[in-house]
């Protein structure tokens, strides 16, 4: 019992994981004015936007011949291959002001100030944290299978396989209860036909 509890939490874990909204994104900073937003799930993302005080500053879409090894780091204010531009950035960004980056289609969001940001440091909206080298885009390709999302399939599979498999355990159980049980009927009927009567006694004597 204990053991099929656990792989209903694990279940529910790995859905809540795969459920929620939005790909993991931050923001990276490798020199001044040169910002990149950095997407886990790229395959999947279609719009990338840059807001400031609810105004729409820059933002891109993929174009239709994007393919699916888009960039996962999409350089801030220029538009990589395969996207295409929809509102183009005037000016800069500014040290004081604060921005919103979201990526559609799934409403992912992040606010940040440019002194959130420092080389080598990725911002999620809360904290920093190191990245690796980057002196290149990287693709999809070059994360396949390392990500967030390959780890909530994982565990989804894994927590799915066992719940399957204690679910067929509990059913082969029941019918080899049921079985026995239906064994031990029949021989208790058998040996109460056998056992003699009141009567049968009375007319022995």
């Amino acid at each position: 019992m204990r053991l099929i509890r656990l792989c209903a939490a694990l279940l529910v874990l790995a859905i809540s994981c795969s459920a929620e909204g939005g790909d993991p994104i931050s923001v990276s900073q490798r020199g001044p004015g040169d910002l990149f937003a950095i997407i886990d799930n790229c395959p999947s993302v279609q719009a990338v936007t840059i807001l400031a005080g609810g105004e729409i500053l820059w933002s891109i879409e993929r174009s239709s011949a994007a393919p699916e090894n888009a960039t996962i780091d999409i350089p801030l204010g220029r538009t990589p291959e395969g996207w295409n531009e929809v509102t183009p950035l005037i000016g800069g960004f500014e040290p004081g002001a604060r921005y919103r980056l979201e990526v559609g289609p799934d409403e992912a969001s992040l606010e940040f100030r440019l002194g959130d940001l420092n080389p080598g440091q990725a911002y999620d909206g809360q904290s920093s944290s190191p990245i690796g080298p980057r002196s290149e885009l990287v693709t999809c390709e070059d994360v396949d299978g390392g990500g967030i999302d390959s780890f909530s399939e994982f565990l989804f599979t894994a927590a799915l396989l066992l719940v399957l498999a204690f679910g067929i355990v509990g059913i082969v159980s029941w019918l080899v209860l049921k079985g026995l049980r239906r064994l031990v009927d029949r021989q208790a009927g058998d040996r109460l036909a056998r056992e003699p009567t009141d009567d049968q006694w009375t007319d022995s004597d």
